[in-house]
């Protein structure tokens, strides 16, 4: 979800049955999707560990030892993540929401979302913590601050990360987009506008599937066929987004499955053009 602070809110629904809401600002609007799916806690890498480090052995005390190792190792690991320019370090106590530094630790598997995280920080972005609602996650434009549902589980978690830079990343290309709503409603708008915030959407959904490819979790993506795009090599990143873009376009739905994606983005348009003219 991309949200203005202080401003109307509308329901939205996404491909693939995932819900959102759609804030309305006076000029401009954006929304985005959230994310549906369960997982596994992730363990650190310990940067300079070894296979062949000594063992422990199995003399009194060992248990005590290896979980010092481990505490030392995590610790270690925390501190190299806390200094990535997205992600800062911990925003709550451990025992209050998912383990953030297990997030970032699946986060930086993909390379690609590395970059783009590095992008949005020099634009300003940061993650900040829990969205405080029952959203699960979402963009303010505003104060340029990343919120993901702290009842996520990290790798969950971290998809939505992804997304929600994606979508950060393409803010102007969103709110050229909403400014369709202000004009005049005709079918040829009702269209451009359907198909934008589809195409966008597309971008947004290759970076989750890639995302999901580089943890392994590509069964929490609904939709197969939109990891089968992400790793085809054959294809270039714009060849992806298009693929990507033509699969929502003719089989993305919304509602519970009830709806097409395309046919629900122009029954928006045309429900907001009418309700901006009383």
């Amino acid at each position: 979800m991309i949200s203005y602070q202080n401003h109307a809110t509308m329901p939205i629904n996404f491909p693939d049955n995932r819900a959102s809401v759609l804030y309305l600002h006076p000029a401009e609007s954006v929304g985005t999707l959230a994310n549906t799916s369960i997982t596994t806690k992730a363990h650190f890498p310990f940067a300079g560990s070894s296979p062949a480090a000594p063992s422990l052995g199995r003399h009194p005390g060992a248990g005590q030892g290896r979980a010092m190792e481990r505490h030392l190792r995590d610790e270690a690991s925390n501190k190299e993540m806390a200094n990535s320019p997205i992600f800062k370090g911990a925003t709550r106590p451990a025992a209050e929401g998912f383990d953030e530094y297990a997030m970032y630790s699946e986060f930086q598997k993909s390379p690609a979302a590395i970059t783009l995280a590095a992008q949005m920080a020099n634009a300003g972005f940061k993650y900040v913590g829990d969205t405080g609602t029952a959203s699960k996650a979402n963009t303010d434009f505003d104060s340029k601050t990343i919120r993901i549902n702290k009842n996520l589980p990290p790798k969950e978690a971290a998809l939505s990360l992804a997304y929600e830079l994606k979508n950060a990343s393409q803010a102007p290309e969103f709110e050229k987009i909403m400014t369709l709503l202000k004009k005049e409603g005709t079918p040829e708008l009702a269209n451009a506008y359907s198909e934008g915030i589809l195409r966008r959407e597309a971008k947004s959904v290759l970076i989750r599937s890639q995302m999901a490819i580089a943890m392994d979790c590509t069964g929490l993506i609904k939709n197969a066929r939109y990891n089968s795009i992400a790793a085809d090599d054959t294809l270039s990143e714009s060849g992806k987004e298009e693929a990507i873009f033509q699969e929502m376009r003719q089989n993305g739905m919304v509602h519970q499955g009830k709806k097409k994606a395309y046919d629900h983005y122009v029954d928006q348009f045309w429900q907001y053009n009418k309700t901006s003219k009383n």
